[in-house]
C-alpha cells in the first residue's frame, strides 16, 4: 500500500498526481484535501476511529522517525496522524503495517465517495497485520460503505477471519487446476451453498471441508 514510498516536497512550478495509483498514497491524500478539503478529512478521521485507530488530524509534513545525515535539495515528506492520548506526530514509517494499510484503504474509499463516481476497489489479504477485532470491523466498515455507494469491493484472502465476517452468499470460490480456474458462487452453485448454510457450520468450514468439490458423502450408518 505504499508504506515504504515518501514523497519530495517542490514548492515551485509542482503538480499533484492524479490521485489514482493506490501505491502513491501521499498524492491521493493531497488531491483529496484539494479537492474535498473538509468532507474528506472528517470521513477519513471517522472511520479510523471506527475500526480502532482513534486519530485527532492527518496531514502530509517532515518525517518524525527519520533522521538523514545529509542535507536534501528538497524535503522527504510522509503521511503523518495525531493519535489520541499521544503527544508527538506518527508518520508513516512509525506506524504498525497494519495501521498503515486500514489509512490507505480509508483515504482511497474516503476519495472514492467523495468523488461519486464508479469505481472498483481490489484489496488482497485484508486482515494482513490486524488483529481478530479490527479485520472483522473493517470488513463491516467496507460491506456498508460499498452498499450506500457506486464503489464495487473486492477482497481476496484465505484468512480465516474475513471469511467469516463476509456472508458466504458474497463469495466466489476460485478452482485452478493446472490452466483452468472455476468459480463456484451462490449464482451458479445455489443448491451447494444453500445445503452449506443449512449445516450451521462457519464460513470458513466451507474451505475446511472441500464443500466446492460437492457436498461431502454421508457416512453409512454403523451397525451392530
Amino acid at each position: 500500500m505504499g508504506k515504504e514510498n515518501f514523497a519530495l516536497l517542490v514548492k515551485k512550478n509542482s503538480t499533484l498526481p492524479d490521485g489514482k495509483n493506490p501505491g502513491e498514497i501521499i498524492g491521493v491524500f493531497l488531491r483529496a484535501k484539494r479537492d474535498f478539503p473538509d468532507l474528506f478529512e472528517r470521513g477519513v478521521l471517522r472511520d479510523m476511529d471506527r475500526v480502532g485507530y482513534p486519530i485527532d488530524s492527518i496531514n502530509v509534513g517532515p518525517l518524525v522517525s527519520v533522521r538523514y545525515e545529509i542535507a536534501l535539495v528538497n524535503e522527504v515528506v510522509a503521511i503523518r496522524v495525531q493519535e489520541k492520548n499521544q503527544k508527538g506526530l506518527t508518520d508513516q514509517a512509525g506506524m504498525s503495517q497494519g495501521m498503515f494499510r486500514v489509512l490507505s484503504i480509508l483515504i482511497l474509499i474516503n476519495y472514492m465517495e467523495c468523488k461519486q463516481q464508479s469505481a472498483c476497489l481490489v484489496i488482497d489479504d485484508l486482515g494482513e497485520g490486524l488483529d481478530f477485532e479490527r479485520s472483522c470491523l473493517l470488513i463491516d466498515l467496507l460491506r456498508e460503505k460499498t452498499e450506500k455507494s457506486k464503489i464495487q469491493l473486492i477482497i481476496s484472502s484465505n484468512d480465516k477471519f474475513v471469511m467469516n465476517e463476509v456472508p458466504i452468499v458474497e463469495w466466489s470460490f476460485l478452482q485452478r487446476s493446472g490452466g483452468t480456474v472455476r468459480v463456484r458462487n451462490v449464482e451458479n452453485s445455489r443448491e451447494l451453498f444453500e445445503e452449506f448454510r443449512f449445516t450451521g457450520l462457519s464460513n470458513f468450514s466451507f474451505l475446511e471441508m472441500d464443500f466446492a468439490n460437492g457436498l461431502p458423502a454421508e457416512e453409512p450408518a454403523a451397525h451392530e
